[in-house]
């Protein structure tokens, strides 16, 4: 009876050791996304690279997307078929068809053959509503 004892002791000690331990684990994992979604839009967004053009208080619409690479896209007022992927963006600006005035540097952006057609990088110096 006291083996038995032991044993079911342990056996909950280990149980509990496990709960907390994942746990910790999704605490973690919840913790990363919360600060990697922040305000990045776009991981490979290279921010050193050549500016190519310059806007300045430019009206635009945000567009937003079912993609986990592009979640959310600008189109410039009187664009044809050019997408602005902005380096970081505030989440308050994740609304679909949100007219915006934007101001920033587009930069020049390699293809990578995964991407669709006409997507620039930007890095914005101002955004508002």
């Amino acid at each position: 009876m006291l083996q038995r004892q032991l044993v079911t002791g342990c056996h909950v000690a280990n149980m509990r050791n496990n709960f907390i331990l994942i746990i910790l684990v999704i605490a973690s994992c919840f913790c990363y996304a919360c600060k990697k979604g922040e305000s990045s839009s776009h991981q490979n967004c290279d921010t050193g690279a050549a500016t190519i053009r310059t806007i300045v208080s430019k009206k635009a619409t945000v567009k937003l997307t079912a993609t986990a690479t592009h979640a959310i896209y600008l189109v410039e007022e009187g664009a044809v078929d050019t997408k602005l992927i902005p380096c970081s963006i505030g989440m308050e600006y994740y609304q679909n068809d949100l007219s915006v005035i934007i101001s920033g540097e587009v930069k020049q952006t390699k293809p990578d053959g995964m991407s669709p057609c006409c997507m620039e990088n930007i890095v914005l110096t101002s955004i508002s509503k």
